[in-house]
């Protein structure tokens, strides 16, 4: 498991490390782009469109709920992001439920058995806890849908958790670009997600340990 973790961390971060190892070119060009571009509707749109299409596409949603503050202020870029990325887990969850034979194939995946797991203990609450993590929360939402779990109990965690992933993004970038940090604060919007599992790991091996004491 930690050496697939080391793994994604190196496929994620190796180009942003290249980005960073060139002088003076991608930073000022990135935030220039950022001030110069005066037309949100096609921005809006962008976004909008790549996260609802996150359950099929690798898309850094993270990123791109980051940038939609930056550019767009914190309201309209949390309503943005907030609306694609819910969009996208009722794509994959509407997918499951009419095409769980195609789920069914892949079930045995790692993810997919986390996120078994993590649904029959916790219900609707792992649907939330999972939100921010990348390739969970989408086995999650598809799991979801192959179990045919209720629309209320669905939708309630998983947009509830996008709102507040969304205002929390679209808060750091907008605040990483009145302070002159938004492409630091991208790199971060991309890479901390993935330690995330480590994390709870981590803390799920101290409470067990407290426990065994």
């Amino acid at each position: 498991m930690i050496r697939n973790f080391l793994i994604l961390v190196a496929l994620v971060a190796m180009p942003l490390v290249v980005l960073l190892m060139v002088p003076g070119g991608w930073e000022q060009r990135l935030e220039a782009w950022v001030r110069d571009t005066h037309s949100s509707g096609w921005l809006t749109a962008l976004i909008a469109g790549l996260l609802a299409a996150d359950i099929f596409l690798p898309t850094p949603s993270s990123v791109l709920a980051t940038l939609a503050g930056a550019k767009l202020g914190v309201e309209w870029g949390s309503m943005t992001t907030w609306c694609g990325m819910t969009l996208g887990a009722l794509v994959g969850f509407v997918a499951a439920r009419c095409g769980g034979s195609l789920l069914l194939r892949n079930e045995k995946s790692k993810e997919s058995l986390r996120a078994q797991e993590l649904l029959s203990a916790y219900g609707p609450l792992a649907l939330a806890i999972s939100r921010p993590i990348p390739l969970l929360a989408e086995a999650m939402v598809l799991l979801a849908g192959f179990y045919r779990m209720s629309w209320g109990r669905f939708l309630a965690p998983v947009a509830l958790a996008n709102l507040a992933l969304s205002i929390g993004y679209a808060i750091l970038g907008k605040s990483a670009e009145e302070k002159q940090w938004l492409p630091m604060a991208l790199l971060l919007a991309a890479v901390v997600p993935l330690f995330i599992p480590v994390l709870l790991r981590i803390g799920h091996g101290l409470r067990g340990d407290s426990g065994d004491n």
